[in-house]
């Protein structure tokens, strides 16, 4: 039971990542405690948020919600850079923001110099008045940020305006930390004043708001061009685990040889599931939830999330 805790510890610290080298907890935005319903649902498990009227805003379980759906939203449509989910945040408009705040794995050292990179995507369609901006960026602390301020400084951020609605745009940087961090915020922490903006309709009031995905912070100057947001060998392997969410069996599609499968809960606690055949198994009565499958396929051990869900009653 204890080599099992420690393996899902490490599994939730670098959330499939193929190395130690992302300081960011669940990166990619995919470990949720529930799926989000309305705009302003945040249920995630490893970021929390704030923000002026409503908190940003978790897209993830497929069709589940057609307000906080992946990839069509209430906002527009927009598959995720990686895995499957991304997050909603109010960038303009009125100096009213939203923030995500997340703890890194490991408070930055001082002097070190760190590289940075996230995803960005300018949304469809925001209330009727949509504009499109930059300032796009991120913010370390020593302590959590509690409530919207204005800086106006973040450690990375987009000096040019994000335009495109097809496609993730890349921002990247680098900085030498100053002091000891712990935490990351994510949006825009420079007023409207100097937050420079295209308004697309012509409104009177002009309201900015963006996807984010695949945050990375590492102290090494390839790891964050290399990294995908998910298991390196997950993807290789092509894995495909189907249905997901799950109801009371699923499948494991790959060209590769499944030597062993296992079940765990978030807590680490062993799941008794059944085989079908080597690539098809039936999961018991338990808890709607997260759970994670550890697979040995050809003599590596690999990780994949998986959500159970219409299995209580």
């Amino acid at each position: 039971m204890r080599i099992y805790l420690i393996l899902i510890k490490c599994l939730l610290v670098i959330n499939y990542s193929y190395s130690q080298g992302n300081l960011v907890q669940d990166p990619s935005f995919e470990a949720y405690s529930v799926c989000p319903w309305n705009i302003g649902d945040f249920p995630l498990t490893q970021w929390t948020s704030v923000g002026q009227g409503y908190s940003a805003t978790s897209f993830n379980c497929g069709s589940f919600s057609s307000n906080c759906g992946v990839p069509k939203n209430l906002y527009g449509f927009q598959n995720p850079s990686s895995g499957n989910g991304y997050i909603g945040i109010r960038t303009f408009g009125n100096n009213s923001r939203q923030y995500a705040i997340s703890q890194l794995t490991t408070s930055l050292s001082i002097g070190q110099k760190y590289f940075v990179s996230f995803k960005v995507n300018a949304v469809n369609n925001y209330l009727q008045q949509p504009c499109q901006t930059n300032r796009q960026g991120l913010l370390f602390s020593i302590n959590p940020i509690s409530s919207v301020s204005f800086p106006n400084f973040a450690h990375v951020y987009s000096s040019n305006i994000v335009s495109d609605t097809l496609n993730w745009t890349t921002v990247r940087g680098s900085f030498i930390a100053d002091a000891n961090h712990k935490y990351i915020a994510i949006g825009n922490f420079f007023n409207d004043g100097v937050t420079t903006y295209t308004n697309l309709t012509g409104s009177f009031y002009p309201t900015g708001f963006n996807y984010f995905d695949d945050i990375c912070v590492s102290t090494d100057s390839l790891y964050c061009e290399k990294w995908t947001g998910i298991n390196e060998e997950e993807a290789l392997n092509k894995i495909q685990i189907f249905p997901n969410p799950v109801e009371d069996r699923f499948k494991i599609k790959t060209t590769k040889h499944i030597e062993d499968v296992k079940l765990f809960s978030l807590n680490g606690i062993p799941v008794d599931i059944s085989s079908i055949n080597t690539k098809e198994y039936t999961i018991p009565y338990v808890n709607d939830g997260i759970y994670i499958l550890q697979l040995r396929i050809e003599g590596k051990v690999l990780y994949k999330k998986i959500v159970v869900y219409n299995n209580s009653y």
